[in-house]
């Protein structure tokens, strides 16, 4: 696999931690999504984790697109990067 960029450990740490959060929230809708009272679709909670989960793939998104607009990526590839948090470098994967 061909290193496309290798970006900084400001950004790897960047992405890591709203994947985390995007991570935690699915998690955290896993399990109260059974049986639970205190979280419906018209509950409070609902509504925040909503919320939150929205906003952190919103701020994915942008991470990435800095990221591409940074290192000179073509943007029309976008969906396809792939980004090693060990050595912090970002690879072009095809679709399957």
């Amino acid at each position: 696999m061909n290193t496309l960029a290798k970006i900084n450990e400001k950004e790897n740490e960047r992405m890591m931690d709203i994947i985390e959060d995007i991570n935690a929230l699915k998690v955290l809708v896993q399990t109260l999504s059974t049986n639970n009272e205190l979280y419906n679709e018209n509950s409070e909670m609902y509504e925040k984790i909503k919320n939150d989960l929205k906003a952190s793939m919103l701020a994915y998104r942008a991470a990435w697109d800095e990221i591409i607009q940074k290192y000179e990526l073509d943007p029309e590839k976008g969906d396809n990067y792939v980004l090693n948090f060990n050595n912090r470098s970002v690879h072009y994967v095809e679709n399957q």
